[in-house]
């Protein structure tokens, strides 16, 4: 299962660089006086244990915090929005196929949050062996 911890955050380390070179091709464009954002996530299922479901939670959320949140921090609600729904469907579309070693389906939720804590959005995947669906 630790190997499929490594592929997740890869994935994800692609997807933010993909969805952050398209949405931000003009750094003067950030608005510097926004409350901010970032984004977070959780999950439970697909047979994995506590220790397993928590290492894969503490691992996603550090490749979010190494690689997307730097750019939400900046980000006025809109622009936030948009990033966090471009992520979450390229992300859906790299696990189209499953992660090996799923038993069941693994819910993975990723949040929008502002910095102040509250939740702006929130999109789960259900992921099994053989698939990836957006719900």
């Amino acid at each position: 299962m630790k190997k499929h911890l490594k592929n997740l955050v890869a994935i994800i380390m692609a997807v933010a660089l993909a969805v952050g070179f398209t949405s931000c091709s003009n750094d003067d464009d950030y608005n510097y006086d926004s409350t901010g954002y970032y984004m977070t996530s959780r999950a439970w299922g697909g047979g994995l244990t506590t220790s397993e479901r928590d290492e894969l939670v503490e691992t996603v959320n550090d490749a979010l915090d190494a690689e997307v949140n730097t750019y939400l921090k900046y980000y006025n609600r809109t622009e936030a929005i948009n990033y966090f729904e471009i992520f979450v469907v390229e992300y859906q579309q790299l696990l189209k196929n499953g992660i090996p070693g799923v038993s069941g389906t693994l819910t993975l939720v990723f949040e929008l949050r502002s910095l102040g804590g509250g939740k702006v959005r929130s999109q789960s995947l259900h992921i099994t062996s053989h698939s990836c669906k957006l719900v």
